[in-house]
């Protein structure tokens, strides 16, 4: 938005220079910047946000100047010299969608000339970017930059029977716009039309079959309001942005139509004579009642924190136009203009009064308080989960939780919650598992060349509770490629395989971080779809699955162009946090010697070491210190079907040293143990 600092001088009488006045307006919120400066006139742009459609005329900025400086804004004087016949008996308006469009008023101009705009006129359009076009069309473009409402000029006689349907499209009907397009308009689009064809696209842009002509003689000046939501549809589908529709898609004022549409008739009589005939058509069926507003003194202190003058929150509040109901010592009621529909709550008022008081007037306070502050528990373990996996070597990423739907299926049993209005058919459902991101991540780098990579991700995942009740997990993911040791004169490179992946796990998930808790790895066929059928397994914690892990399916990775094993995991983080040790715990090194056993058993070939070291804890041997298997043994002597393991027991005491009779009864416990509940016999 561009306005002229000379035009706003006259509406207020302020002495700021332009910077000046530049600087005061962006420290209020009505951010501005001086982009031409010139002994006639300077310009300055703003950069207004969508909740301000005030401030795009040269008169809603005005208001804020003179809020600003304690001005008085000038009144405009409107005065129409009106001629009989009355309007509403030369031209109807039916409204035949009332909920697009609420409020359409008019005014008849009869006998006016056509020709080119005064000098003055010409050069105040032209310097805000405006092609000076005839006296009539300048005239409702001068009335846009001034009052901020959209009007429109029509010619009369172009108009079937005088009549003006304001409707939405049809399927196949076609209209000419003022640029010269034709636009094939689809059902639901709001259109200005007469009983035989349409005229204009309502809010957007005029049509050529009833545009201002030198011919002209008699001209219908319309002002309205359009819904927000239709006219920022219809723009987008047609590719037309407008000034008119710039200002219509943030929301138009109800109440500016009528004076809208007086003061385009008032200035093109003065531009191009004529007549101005008797009364408005005004057609304003639901009158827009906006509940008042209950400002409380208390309140307000305690936002800005400080007591501001009631004279002053008065002086803010009438100047913007906000209108004072009632005040007494809790504070005042306010109705609230509907020129300021971003302004709806007690707290909307407060921010008014603090951007005109002034924000660097507002003392910097901390809030009271009373209480202390420590971290959640779900903090303290994403927090070490974090720290643990950057220290093994892992990058940390943020993917977006919006995905591809086709893409989630690849890794979820379910289908995602859908994505009401997504951006892109990439961003179509919220994410059931991590994956997805994890892979894209990989896919990124491995096509730019980075064939070694180590990701990890803590992030939510969402899915269905209950019909109709969505939820959301925490997880963390982990996903690994490509070399573990790259090349070099010690030796030749070692890839990263499902035992590095299950080591990395291991460390996380160590006892210091959840103490007894008995986490196993268990080997199964495949897990989920995604896993490849030959290496994947489950991550327990005691009977509840905590999450999975293994080689992805090369086909997935195939997918995506990858042409190298991936490893990833997904744990779940939400079975964890009741169980974390929310501090670190030490012990203290043993002073007396440990004893070292090597067990050599057999079993069968389908129990898994996890079992083995499961059975073995779970005989509860204090002294125990470590459990390690180095050797595996099949086929040769041992009959089909089993498999022959070599363990080594660590044995330490904190106050003693043990005896060769301690670890001989500790032997022959854990060998009693794994006889009874695996069937295990010691290897001859």
């Amino acid at each position: 938005m561009i306005v002229s600092y000379r035009w706003l001088g006259e509406m207020v009488d302020f002495d700021a220079e332009p910077d000046r006045l530049a600087a005061d307006l962006t420290h209020c919120g009505v951010v501005a910047e001086v982009i031409e400066s010139g002994a006639s006139d300077s310009l300055l742009e703003l950069e207004l946000t969508t909740n301000r459609p005030d401030c795009l005329g040269h008169r809603g900025v005005a208001r804020e100047i003179a809020t600003l400086y304690g001005k008085a804004l000038r009144s405009m004087r409107v005065e129409l010299s009106e001629s009989r016949p009355s309007t509403s008996s030369q031209a109807a308006v039916e409204i035949e969608s009332p909920r697009l469009c609420r409020r359409y008023s008019a005014r008849l101009i009869r006998g006016v000339r056509v020709g080119p705009s005064p000098d003055w006129l010409c050069r105040r359009l032209d310097s805000l970017g405006i092609r000076p076009i005839n006296n009539i069309v300048d005239a409702t473009n001068y009335v846009l930059m001034e009052m901020g409402h959209p009007t429109h000029a029509f010619d009369l006689s172009r108009i079937h029977a005088a009549r003006i349907v304001v409707r939405t499209a049809r399927n196949g009907e076609c209209l000419v716009t003022l640029d010269g397009v034709e636009h094939h308009l689809k059902e639901g689009m709001l259109l200005i039309a007469d009983p035989v064809k349409p005229l204009a696209l309502a809010g957007i842009m005029g049509g050529q079959d009833s545009e201002i002509g030198s011919s002209t003689r008699d001209v219908l000046v319309e002002s309205a309001w359009f819904d927000p939501v239709s006219v920022r549809k219809t723009s987008k589908a047609l590719g037309i942005h407008s000034e008119a529709s710039h200002r219509f898609e943030r929301g138009a004022d109800l109440e500016a139509t009528l004076p809208a549409a007086n003061r385009a008739a008032q200035l093109i009589q003065e531009l191009a004579g004529g007549e101005i005939l008797e009364g408005p058509f005004d057609n304003y069926p639901g009158i827009l009642q906006r509940p008042s507003v209950l400002l409380r003194r208390s309140r307000l202190a305690r936002l800005l924190g400080l007591e501001i003058d009631g004279d002053e929150v008065e002086r803010i509040l009438d100047s913007l136009q906000f209108r004072i109901l009632d005040s007494g010592a809790e504070g005042w009621t306010v109705a609230l203009p509907t020129s300021r529909m971003d302004v709806a709550r007690e707290i909307d008022l407060i921010e008014e009064i603090a951007r005109h008081h002034g924000y660097g007037n507002l003392p910097s306070t901390l809030p009271a308080w009373q209480g202390g502050a420590q971290r959640r528990q779900d903090h303290r373990v994403e927090n070490t989960v974090t720290q643990r996996l950057l220290h093994l070597g892992y990058s940390q990423t943020l993917t977006c939780p919006m995905v591809d739907a086709r893409e989630d299926l690849k890794f979820g049993a379910t289908q995602g919650i859908s994505v009401l209005n997504p951006l892109s058919s990439e961003t179509g459902v919220m994410r059931t598992s991590l994956m997805p991101g994890l892979l894209a991540s990989l896919s990124w780098n491995y096509n730019r060349g980075i064939r070694s990579l180590k990701v990890f991700e803590i992030g939510k995942v969402y899915g269905w509770v209950q019909p109709q009740q969505p939820g959301e997990r925490s997880r963390v993911g982990l996903l690994a490629t490509g070399n573990l040791e790259e090349k070099s004169v010690h030796g030749a490179a070692r890839t990263y395989s499902l035992f590095d992946l299950k080591g990395d796990i291991e460390t996380l998930l160590e006892p210091s971080a959840l103490g007894e808790q008995d986490v196993r790895f268990e080997a199964c066929a495949r897990v989920d779809s995604h896993w490849s059928a030959v290496a994947a397994g489950q991550i327990r914690l005691g009977d509840a699955k905590l999450g999975s892990f293994g080689q992805l399916d090369p086909a997935i990775c195939a997918d995506h162009k990858i042409g190298q094993p991936v490893f990833a995991a997904e744990i779940g983080l939400d079975q964890l946090q009741p169980l974390w040790r929310s501090e670190p715990r030490a012990r203290r090194i043993p002073r007396f010697p440990a004893i070292q056993r090597d067990l050599a058993i057999v079993v069968d070939g389908d129990v898994s070491y996890g079992a083995i070291e499961s059975a073995i804890r779970e005989i509860r041997i204090e002294e125990l210190h470590s459990i390690y298997p180095f050797d595996l043994y099949q086929g040769g002597q041992l009959p089909h079907g089993k498999k022959g393991i070599s363990i080594r027991l660590v044995y330490q005491r904190l106050d003693r040293t043990l005896l060769e009779e301690d670890a001989n009864r500790f032997d022959q416990a854990v060998l009693a143990g794994l006889r009874d509940r695996l069937g295990a016999q010691l290897r001859g």
